[in-house]
């Protein structure tokens, strides 16, 4: 009886954690780093933001970039992943991330786009031609509010994202 139930215990066990350790042995221990500990913003559109000078810019841009953007070209982001604001709380940083999801929206209008950026105070808008949604690609590449000033090149490494700059018009 007593082995029985030892013998089920560990089937479940097994069962349940067999293929993660089993995928995990075959990966080995020589791996790259997760997905959201690489760095994905481009030299190119890291100079670019550098060169605009004194002030930096405020830029919206997904929260992972934006927090590259911040650390990398000195930019003053519109918004940052909720995580690395959470110990200061006067931000109100929840708020503005929805604004910038709100931003990114396939649903948003161009005015709606338009008011999030004069609400943000944005000078400089960041999409990512390979990780971000086609259609909110489009819808922001063919804002009448923003002016494309930046592209990466097509042979930008894949590990890397692929970046378009666009100037919010005055």
């Amino acid at each position: 009886g007593a082995v029985v139930l030892v013998v089920a215990a560990l089937g479940a066990f097994v069962a349940n954690w067999g293929p993660t350790v089993w995928r995990e042995a075959r990966a080995g221990p020589y791996r790259g780093p997760p997905a959201y500990q690489t760095v994905e913003s481009t030299p190119g559109a890291i100079d670019y933001l550098r060169r605009l000078g004194s002030p930096p810019p405020v830029v919206l841009a997904p929260p992972d970039r934006a927090f590259e953007l911040f650390g990398l070209a000195g930019a003053r982001t519109a918004i940052l992943p909720e995580a690395r604001t959470r110990a200061l709380p006067l931000l109100n940083e929840a708020q503005r991330n929805h604004l910038g999801q709100a931003f990114f929206s396939p649903e948003s209008t161009d005015a709606r786009r338009l008011q999030v950026l004069r609400e943000l105070r944005v000078e400089y808008v960041v999409v990512d031609l390979r990780d971000q949604p086609p259609d909110v690609v489009t819808a922001v590449l063919h804002d009448p509010a923003l002016e494309p000033v930046y592209r990466d090149p097509a042979d930008v490494p894949a590990h890397l994202g692929r970046f378009v700059i666009l100037r919010v018009r005055p």
